[in-house]
């Protein structure tokens, strides 16, 4: 299913007032009111996936403040810190393609801002060499503690064939082992990093009521510093 045929799925299930799409790859809907999010995937034929190693499949996020809670690792997006360009999951074998970021509750401060690449227009742009780089060769991805289940890291290439015959992507760059990397793997890392650093973005500053949409194999997103800890989303995967 495509990012559009979702964004329109939801607007007849859901009764959006109110439709948004900065990029192909993402959408976001003025809802003006909350959504059980594994029942409207369910209603659209989408799969959750689990977030975590104890089987959740709905995430409340909220900033914590901490990096540790009763001795525990905390995931990157419930601290307050600024979180870069990445993909959800980009350390599993194969990463969920879609997922739904509902706010409930938004940053009244100013935080939390979101922002959004297309990334499918970089990978066609790619040099042939760097594209064959980054699809051929494995890096070693470390999966954060909080997500361990048995492995404690993954040999995985950054771009992967799709059943639509495209190339998907994973990526956020403080899981991959840099220091296990060839100069071959580095450069072209660094060919990929430079072309999203030119590749146009969209900002855009969440209110309470809206629902994301996201192709994750297609999109890069980050958000800025939590300003607010009442801040409060909602966030189910989906295969």
């Amino acid at each position: 299913m495509s990012i559009e045929r979702i964004i329109d799925s939801i607007s007849e299930y859901a009764n959006v007032k109110q439709v948004m799409r900065p990029v192909a790859s993402v959408g976001i809907l003025a809802l003006g009111h909350t959504v059980e999010l594994a029942k409207l995937g369910d209603a659209l034929g989408l799969i959750p996936t689990e977030h975590d190693k104890n089987g959740k499949v709905v995430w409340d996020i909220k900033a914590s403040g901490a990096v540790h809670l009763e001795g525990q690792p905390v995931a990157r997006s419930h601290t307050s810190e600024e979180f870069n360009w990445h993909t959800d999951a980009s350390f599993e074998p194969i990463p969920p393609q879609y997922f739904m970021l509902q706010v409930l509750q938004a940053d009244a401060m100013g935080g939390g801002v979101q922002s959004f690449i297309q990334v499918s227009n970089v990978i066609a742009e790619l040099p042939e060499d760097v594209r064959a780089t980054l699809t051929e060769t494995e890096f070693i991805w470390k999966v954060p503690p909080e997500f361990q289940r048995s492995e404690t890291s993954r040999h995985l290439p950054l771009l992967f064939g799709t059943n639509e015959g495209d190339l998907a992507f994973r990526y956020r760059r403080e899981c991959i082992d840099l220091g296990c990397a060839t100069m071959e793997q580095l450069y072209a890392l660094e060919c990929f990093e430079a072309m999203i650093r030119r590749a146009p973005q969209i900002r855009h500053t969440p209110a309470a009521g809206e629902l994301a949409v996201v192709d994750n194999w297609r999109a890069l997103h980050k958000r800025s510093e939590i300003k607010d800890r009442r801040r409060h989303l909602q966030r189910v995967r989906f295969q």
